[in-house]
């Protein structure tokens, strides 16, 4: 993954060229804002609009451009979001006529009276590189009395590169938007439908850092071998990987709905039963749905090996990943150094295929994911106190496993095999006004192993009295089922229901 080196923020004008500023002195509309009042049917008035009178700018440069315009409206913006309102998109779409370098630099001469001067900084950054060689980076940079945008090219773009990078101009803004909504949203859609014929690599990272409180970071990276994301922030840390490199594994979409929605219950079992901060986990639900949706085959991919209906049943349809997400620890009770709320899960898939020969293929598909956390709950009828030290302190420790594992012998399936166990254990020590009551371990695991083969083989299922659409309408229950058997179990319990459903169907 690219590395984007740390960011200061203590300085407005550290990533511009130096200007002589110039200081708003005429009434030239470009450069300086005045009151207006519009009217508008049916809309609530802005209350912020009429309590203060917008502040002077200095500009960096002229200021008689497209983008300078937007600038001057945002500066005066009271939200996050407002500040950096159609700059991201407006910058890229330069390119469509325009690939010159580019910077500018508005300041507030006060923001006195004006309810953004609490505004978080605000750093983002997009890196592009071209299948042709050029590197392309644009900035953003939003402080309490400035906002700065810029747009550097090295080397030469042909005329399908600047249209491939303005095309990812709408989908640059709406991750902007999401990230600077309040509560930080993701939505990297529309960057990861680059060109990736023009396009080899894109690297997009925002910085977010309130007044007196620590950043977050927010890193993202796509080319045509991988795909990654990592949140850092006071909460805790998330981070997703994908391996694009194996598109031949890659199932179709519905297959890809089902196996986004049996981990997406992961995540939601793990966060329920260690007591997860709900922010971290839609972070990590969000980058994962995102990240995980193939819906064409990368760039450079070439003649894929075929696997067949049967084979894309018995893999989840996903490029392989790994997922986690960790909890900054916390002390709730001051009086017991050893005790913690941590919260740290991973989840990860490999899979392994030796297709040199297609007629004797190999296939081995790995799925785990392990949960440790501790937190305290109440004592039933006493409640939770810290100060009188009663309380329940929860430890968890849980795993789940998936192998399966598939190979053929002259063209004919001759092994198909899922084996998956699952565990849990939950120590709880129960203290009453400080003096520990008891102390028990609870574990719970179970294992299973099914053969796939009566499920995906064509013969196995021929029925004469069956119509070809009854044949069909089974054939393809099948091929659901055999999907649905291999994807990781949710705890020990799971594994007895899915065992069931098994038998009750073949």
């Amino acid at each position: 993954m690219t590395t984007i080196p740390s960011l200061s923020l203590t300085s407005p004008y550290a990533f511009w060229p130096e200007a002589s500023p110039t200081t708003d002195s005429t009434p030239d509309t470009t450069t300086a804002v005045t009151p207006s009042t519009i009217v508008t049917l049916g809309a609530t008035p802005d209350p912020a609009a009429a309590t203060y009178t917008p502040a002077k700018t200095i500009w960096q440069s002229d200021n008689r451009d497209a983008v300078s315009g937007l600038m001057a409206e945002n500066i005066q913006a009271t939200s996050s979001r407002g500040r950096l309102k159609g700059l991201a998109a407006n910058l890229l779409q330069r390119f469509g006529t325009d690939a010159s370098d580019f910077s500018q630099m508005v300041s507030l001469t006060s923001t006195k009276g004006l309810s953004g001067s609490q505004l978080p900084d605000i750093r983002s950054t997009l890196q592009i590189k071209t299948t042709g060689g050029a590197d392309v980076t644009l900035t953003l940079n939003s402080q309490k009395d400035s906002l700065a945008v810029g747009i550097t090219t090295h080397a030469e773009l042909s005329d399908k590169e600047r249209a491939a990078i303005a095309g990812l101009a709408e989908g640059l803004q709406q991750a902007v938007d999401g990230l600077t909504a309040g509560s930080s949203k993701l939505d990297l859609s529309g960057l990861l439908q680059y060109d990736s014929q023009q396009l080899s690599s894109v690297d997009f990272q925002t910085e977010i850092k309130p007044e007196n409180a620590p950043a977050t970071q927010f890193v993202f990276h796509s080319d045509n071998e991988s795909r990654s994301l990592s949140v850092d922030g006071p909460d805790g840390k998330v981070a997703l990987k994908v391996d694009t490199r194996h598109a031949q594994q890659w199932g179709d979409q519905a297959q890809q709905a089902a196996s986004i929605d049996s981990t997406l219950k992961q995540f939601d079992q793990a966060a329920a039963r260690g007591q997860a901060d709900d922010g971290l986990v839609k972070l990590l639900k969000d980058g994962f749905s995102q990240l995980n949706r193939n819906d064409q085959k990368p760039a450079g991919s070439g003649v894929l090996p075929s696997l067949n209906e049967q084979d894309h049943a018995m893999l989840t349809g996903l490029a392989d990943f790994s997922a986690s997400v960790d909890a900054t620890p916390t002390q709730p009770n001051d009086k017991r150094s050893d005790e913690w709320k941590t919260f740290s899960y991973q989840l990860s898939q490999h899979t392994e295929i030796d297709d040199k020969n297609m007629a004797e293929r190999h296939v081995i598909q790995t799925q785990q994911a392990h949960l440790s956390a501790s937190f305290h709950t109440a004592v039933p009828g006493e409640g939770l106190n810290f100060k009188t030290q009663t309380y329940i302190y929860n430890q968890i420790d849980d795993s789940v496993q998936s192998r399966t594992e598939f190979a053929y012998h002259n063209a004919q399936l001759a092994q198909a095999l899922v084996q998956q166990s699952a565990s849990q254990s939950t120590l709880q020590q129960q203290y009453i006004r400080g003096q520990k009551v008891s102390d028990t371990t609870t574990p719970k695991q179970n294992a299973r192993a099914v053969d796939l083969r009566p499920l995906v083989i064509d013969d196995a299922h021929e029925d004469a009295t069956k119509t070809a659409a009854e044949r069909e309408a089974q054939h393809a229950k099948h091929m659901r089922l055999a999907h649905a058997l291999i994807q990781l179990p949710l705890s020990p319990s799971t594994l007895d229901a899915a065992q069931q459903t098994t038998e009750n169907t073949v």
